[in-house]
C-alpha cells in the first residue's frame, strides 16, 4: 500500500506546484514545474518498482518463485503511465487556469485578478 501512495508523489507536487505559481506564490515556469514533476514522477516509479521487489524478497526468504520481478514491473508501469497521463493534463489545466482565471492584462502588465478588482472597486 505505501507503494500506491509514493506513485502519486509527482502529480500531488505539481497540482501544488502549480497552485503556487498561479497565485503568484512562486516564480517557476509551468512548464518547468511540468518538466520537473514528470521526471520526478518517472524516477518514483522506478524506485517504487525496486523497493517493492525487494520488500517481496525480503518477505520470502529463500523463495525464488519471484525472481523475474513482474510484481515490481506492475508498479513500474502503473507509475509510468499514472504520471505520463496526469502531468500532462495537469499542466494544460493550469496553464489555462492561469491564463483565463488570474491574470488581468492592464498597462502596467499582468497581475492577479483580485488585485486588479480591489483597485476597480476603490
Amino acid at each position: 500500500m505505501p507503494s500506491l501512495i509514493i506513485i502519486i508523489i509527482a502529480p500531488v507536487l505539481q497540482i501544488v506546484l502549480s497552485l503556487l505559481r498561479v497565485t503568484g506564490r512562486i516564480k517557476i515556469p509551468l512548464g518547468l514545474i511540468s518538466f520537473l514533476t514528470l521526471i520526478l514522477g518517472i524516477a518514483v516509479s522506478f524506485a517504487t518498482m525496486q523497493l517493492t521487489n525487494y520488500s517481496i524478497m525480503q518477505d520470502m526468504p529463500g523463495k525464488k518463485c519471484l525472481d523475474c520481478g513482474m510484481v515490481g514491473i506492475s508498479f513500474f508501469i502503473m507509475g509510468f503511465l499514472i504520471t505520463v497521463v496526469s502531468v500532462p493534463l495537469i499542466g494544460l489545466a493550469s496553464y489555462v487556469f492561469y491564463k483565463m482565471f488570474f491574470r488581468v492584462r492592464d498597462s502596467s502588465g499582468y497581475q492577479p485578478v483580485s488585485k486588479a478588482c480591489a483597485r476597480m472597486s476603490g
